[in-house]
């Protein structure tokens, strides 16, 4: 396979200078301007990850045949605290996404490795510190990347277990790679315990299956991950909450489920309804309410976009609406953080630092002061 990875170096062009914590919710006329820096990518995004840490955000680009020898396709790392861009590494076709149960970047669970899809229908795993590409897995004839996911046991942790041509593989970013004996699905947790896979209609793990399916059609339509629980949301409505230490069913929910995805620490669950613009959490088996109207994204696969993020100590979240608007909630108590106009999705990968992200804006925001820093393409 014909490949062309080089790095882009960037200059760090973050300001040092945000002086003066504020106490209120919104910003007001002393609040230092937002600083813009520059976009690492000349298409829009179409995939992210944020490092376990919470420091890093990786970014793919897709590459479109009229921009096909630009270099910036592909994957970028940025510093959360700066917005600065620590490397940029182009993939031939840029990332691509397999299916809406597929990300098109992740970390690796130490935060060392950045995964990623790309169009030659292939899996890169390339240096979280550098860029660089450390191996190309082209395990697949079809169409497309396949699927894969991450291995968090602690004696595989630069592996990733690859579905392609109809068996899992196991493949270290240095090394050769083996086939693993599982049943056929998407890949979705490889630890101590061994690999999960989920089907259209079932879960899976060694001689252990859950079955997914409540009613005739049941399907699978959205999965996600902590270090502690899969979460499984079905089509046309239930939520599975499985411990990873037992595989055993903690909860189990009656809910409509769109895109899905669990707290840091695995005890809160945020679904977004099928209709895009509500969403729910679900703490302990029980449901609570998330307010309204929520921002709708079409770009991203169902476990890398949301429009609601959980705050590291699970005690908060933050939504962003259809301008842009940030809005933390806390007991029920809405105050405004800021606006990144073009942002459809939020995160939280730190106290005191929230992030919202469009298909072509990141931004940063500091509770009290507002939008500190964006980056944003064109």
């Amino acid at each position: 396979m014909k490949r062309r990875d080089f790095l882009v170096s960037w200059s760090l062009l973050a300001s040092q200078a945000l002086a003066g914590a504020r106490t209120s919710s919104a910003p007001d006329a002393g609040t230092p301007p937002t600083k813009a820096l520059p976009f690492p990518h000349g298409q829009p995004l179409v995939a992210f990850d944020t490092s376990p840490d919470g420091r890093l955000l990786a970014t793919g680009a897709e590459c479109t045949p009229a921009h096909a020898d630009d270099p910036l396709e592909g994957v970028a790392c940025w510093d959360l605290q700066t917005l600065t861009v620590k490397w940029a590494t182009r993939l031939d076709g840029g990332v691509g996404l397999n299916d809406q149960l597929a990300r098109g970047v992740a970390f690796s669970p130490d935060g060392r490795l950045v995964g990623a899809n790309f169009h030659t229908n292939a899996v890169a795993l390339l240096d979280a510190a550098t860029g660089s590409v450390l191996t190309e897995l082209n395990l697949s004839s079809a169409d497309g990347p396949p699927p894969w996911c991450w291995s968090a046991d602690p004696a595989r942790r630069d592996s990733v277990v690859v579905l392609a041509e109809g068996r899992h593989h196991l493949a270290p970013a240095k090394g050769r790679t083996q086939p693993l004996e599982a049943p056929v699905g998407r890949p979705i947790a490889l630890d101590a315990s061994g690999l999960a896979v989920v089907a259209r209609d079932a879960l899976s793990r060694g001689a252990t299956t859950h079955p997914l399916a409540t009613k005739n059609g049941a399907r699978v339509v959205s999965v996600a991950v902590s270090s502690t629980a899969l979460v499984v949301g079905t089509e046309p409505g239930e939520l599975l909450v499985i411990d990873r230490r037992s595989f055993s069913v903690r909860h189990r929910v009656a809910v409509a489920c769109g895109a899905l995805s669990v707290s840091r620490r695995g005890d809160v669950v945020v679904v977004i309804l099928p209709n895009g613009t509500e969403a729910v959490l679900v703490r302990e088996g029980r449901l609570e309410p998330v307010p309204g109207p929520l921002a709708r994204r079409d770009w991203l696969a169902f476990n890398d976009g949301r429009a609601v993020a959980v705050s590291p100590d699970g005690a908060r979240v933050a939504t962003v609406s259809p301008a842009g608007e940030v809005v933390e909630v806390t007991a029920g108590k809405q105050s405004r953080l800021g606006v990144v106009e073009g942002a459809d999705t939020v995160i939280w990968p730190s106290e005191g630092r929230v992030v919202a992200l469009g298909q072509r804006v990141v931004g940063v925001i500091e509770p009290g002061r507002g939008v500190v820093l964006t980056s944003r393409l064109g």
